[in-house]
């Protein structure tokens, strides 16, 4: 449909053109007067007036340049979400924003039960009030893990680290007496004071409790231990046999570690070797907050002396399965 619009005279234009004929219109102008004036457009089928043509062309214009402005505002707004994480741009402002809507996603869903498979024995203010004070002898987790063996646990992850040997007064205490007993003498040619011996060498195998925790964890062979990386401005040192055992065997210093970047550290806290030798596998236990100190997801791999390290929670669960 074209039609020719001009303005009223009193803005100070007049009205000259003409009505191309058009199907079902008609093709004159009326009602404008001799001297010139606001014309008057109608059509043969519907009457209108050109005012009224005028003010419905606007309108129309007027909604398709705001759905037209909405589509553009629309797409832009997506590619802005979409695009960084597509391409894996790191923009603060939008990664804030994902964090936040991640928060309110995991709010709405709400907690979710780990399963009857799973049963977490903590360290808490009821078990420190029956068992006493912490740190406790690793005699009560060498209990522990015997009585959860037998209940029919088929791998036990311990999240806890053994860094120092632990210090028994009463083992320290029998290593005197022997020392004693030694430098006095008392051994020459007596069985009596022999067999004395014999016992209180006994009593401080006894009493060494890394030893009777390290023996429970080889007789059961469920045992995952923890291990943490630390930053470190020192080289890499040299890691032990049994911590090189278990990196991951794919990308256990090999070229394909070239093709990824994760983290590394350049030292690992250990328990002692006793109790280290004696797991069946170490996973590490470190987490990374995201940048508003928010812990939200754990971490597959961490790199140490050119090799991959699983957590805790994949050795145990590849050993359950």
């Amino acid at each position: 449909m074209v039609i020719f619009f001009g303005l009223d005279h009193n803005c100070g234009h007049k009205v000259t053109g003409s009505v191309p004929p058009i199907s079902g219109f008609s093709s004159t102008i009326r009602g404008m007067p001799a001297t010139g004036g606001t014309p008057r457009l109608r059509t043969a089928k519907y009457g209108r007036s050109y005012d009224q043509a005028l003010f419905s062309h606007l309108i129309m214009r007027l909604f398709l340049s705001q759905k037209k402005l909405s589509f553009i505002l629309s797409v832009t707004i997506s590619l802005v979400l979409i695009l960084p994480i597509a391409f894996e741009i790191d923009i603060p402002f939008i990664h804030s924003i994902e964090l936040k809507t991640r928060d309110l996603r995991f709010r709405e869903r709400g907690p979710v039960s780990p399963g009857e498979n799973i049963l977490i024995v903590a360290i808490d203010d009821k078990s420190i009030k029956a068992i006493g004070r912490w740190p406790w002898p690793r005699s009560v987790f060498a209990q522990l893990i015997a009585e959860l063996y037998e209940a029919g646990a088929r791998v036990i992850g311990f999240d806890l680290l053994f860094t120092e040997a632990e210090t028994n007064s009463e083992k320290i205490q029998l290593q005197d007496l022997i020392g004693s007993h030694t430098q006095l003498g008392l051994l020459d040619g007596n069985a009596a004071s022999q067999a004395f011996f014999d016992e209180m060498v006994d009593a401080v195998d006894a009493a060494d409790n890394d030893r009777l925790l390290s023996s429970v964890m080889e007789e059961t062979g469920h045992v995952v231990s923890a291990m943490a990386f630390v930053s470190s401005s020192n080289k890499p040192n040299p890691f032990p046999a049994y911590l090189e055992q278990n990196a991951y065997e794919s990308f256990k210093k090999t070229s394909l570690l070239s093709k990824f970047s994760p983290v590394s550290f350049q030292e690992a806290l250990l328990s002692v070797s006793i109790i280290a030798n004696a797991s069946s596998q170490i996973g590490f236990v470190n987490f990374i907050p995201d940048p508003d100190g928010v812990i939200r997801k754990g971490i597959l791999a961490l790199e140490h002396g050119g090799a991959l390290f699983a957590p805790l929670s994949v050795r145990v669960a590849q050993r359950y399965f």
